[in-house]
């Protein structure tokens, strides 16, 4: 009886050397597995770090060129509101013109059919 009982001992231990061998497979299989997710995890930090880095640096560059662009835009409105200010000026300018050209022009008839009139009428 007591044999059996030592054969059961024995079997028993044994189970208990190949689940502890199991076991201490698994936890290194484990171990490694999380140092992987632990590398990975500070890569990915590093990349997002990095990224954030970027877009600090693009979203400088936007406003940059973006206050830029708005500084073209004040200068060229201005160009522009400047011509359109010379083109009215113009416009009255050559109005200006056309009604002296009228004036004189009747005027020099004015002026002709009076002085033909008085060399006709002499």
């Amino acid at each position: 009886m007591a044999c059996a009982w030592c054969i059961f001992v024995a079997e028993s231990f044994r189970e208990s050397e190949n689940q502890n061998k199991e076991l201490s497979r698994s936890v290194q299989e484990l171990t490694a597995i999380r140092m992987q997710l632990q590398s990975d995890r500070d890569a990915m930090e590093a990349e997002l770090h990095d990224s954030r880095d970027s877009i600090r640096d693009l979203q400088s560059r936007l406003d940059s060129a973006n206050s830029v662009m708005n500084q073209l835009k004040v200068d060229l409105d201005t160009r522009l509101r400047e011509r359109d200010e010379e083109i009215e000026n113009l416009r009255l300018v050559a109005v200006l013109f056309y009604c002296f050209y009228i004036y004189f022009r009747f005027t020099y008839r004015f002026f002709t059919f009076v002085l033909l009139s008085v060399v006709y009428f002499q």
